[in-house]
């Protein structure tokens, strides 16, 4: 393949000023690729590092996204929907400053379910800001594009990165929300009663999910100093992190630890199987058959599901209406 012709003056250009000569270290290569039929812009960043022996070390970071503009009528529906998630972000903030205010803030934080309702508010606020903040920058960045018909650079990055985050926080605010709504679900006696047996089983799994955290990320930075420059899989920490947490699952292929290291490999998953799969299974299993012992005991008794369901939305109204 023939070289393209810009990209070879631009290189003779960095040589011929002394910008790329036997002291450089790295070579940075960023562009952005646009594919209009999905509407996603993708920046792309090559790095070249180059060696004191004279070899060159490559690595590359791609971020994908779509950066919307409002600029079609899909995305005027979704700046409605927004606009409908910013009313109920104001409207959810009233009723838990009201709560607040009624309860007073150290009675508030004691249950959980007012937390869980305090985070959602607040990553509900958070989440706007962001949301502010990414529209200006990628209303600047597209002006910029526009403005220069593509045929200048345009650093995506920023842009790409706000979106990124305002994914991440949408996200974990899904998580919470997600918690709301289990609330509702244990409405249902089966879920009650799972529930009623974690909160009898609390404690022990607190220190079982410390134990559980700890020995991964112990595992996941022993993979990373023994198979990070072997294996992909384990090349940073949070790669090793992520492999560790697919192994849990299911090995997706086994025979690359013995290919790639024939002893130590093979001991490190096998060891990790150990620990996980046995050792911290039947730890997890003991506790629950403790909760549930206990629930026997005590005999935890359960109204009808659509009465407590009837109940709750019941009493709900009227906070909102006190």
């Amino acid at each position: 393949m023939k070289p393209n012709p810009s990209a070879d003056s631009k290189i003779s250009e960095l040589i011929s000023k002394l910008w790329i000569d036997e002291r450089t270290r790295a070579l940075f290569v960023e562009f952005t690729l646009y594919n209009p039929n999905l509407n996603l812009y993708s920046s792309v960043t090559i790095v070249f590092e180059f060696s004191s022996p004279g070899g060159i070390t490559t690595s590359f970071l791609t971020f994908t996204t779509p950066l919307s503009d409002y600029s079609s009528d899909k995305e005027i529906i979704k700046l409605l929907f927004e606009i409908i998630f910013f009313l109920f972000t104001f409207f959810l903030s009233y009723i838990e400053v009201k709560r607040i205010r009624q309860m007073g803030f150290k009675l508030y934080v004691k249950r959980f379910w007012n937390q869980v309702s305090m985070f959602v508010v607040i990553l509900c606020i958070i989440g706007i800001s962001i949301f502010i903040e990414r529209y200006l920058i990628i209303s600047q960045v597209m002006n910029q594009y526009r403005e220069g018909h593509g045929k200048t650079f345009v650093n995506f990055n920023l842009a790409i990165l706000w979106d990124n985050i305002f994914i991440y926080i949408m996200a974990l605010l899904t998580v919470f929300a997600f918690l709301k709504f289990v609330k509702l679900l244990m409405m249902n006696r089966k879920l009650h009663y799972l529930y009623s047996m974690v909160e009898y089983a609390k404690v022990p799994l607190k220190y079982f999910a410390f134990m559980f955290t700890i020995s991964l990320i112990a595992f996941a930075s022993f993979g990373n100093l023994l198979l990070g420059t072997v294996m992909s899989g384990y090349k940073s920490f949070g790669d090793s992190f992520m492999t560790l947490i697919e192994c849990t699952c299911k090995i997706n292929n086994y025979n690359q630890y013995i290919d790639l290291q024939p002893v130590i490999g093979p001991i490190f998953i096998l060891l990790y199987i150990f620990v996980f799969f046995f050792c911290f299974m039947k730890m997890f299993t003991a506790i629950v058959l403790n909760a549930m012992k206990i629930l026997k005991k005590k005999g935890v008794k359960h109204d009808e599901d659509t009465a407590l369901l009837m109940n709750y939305f019941i009493d709900n109204v009227k906070r909102m209406l006190r």
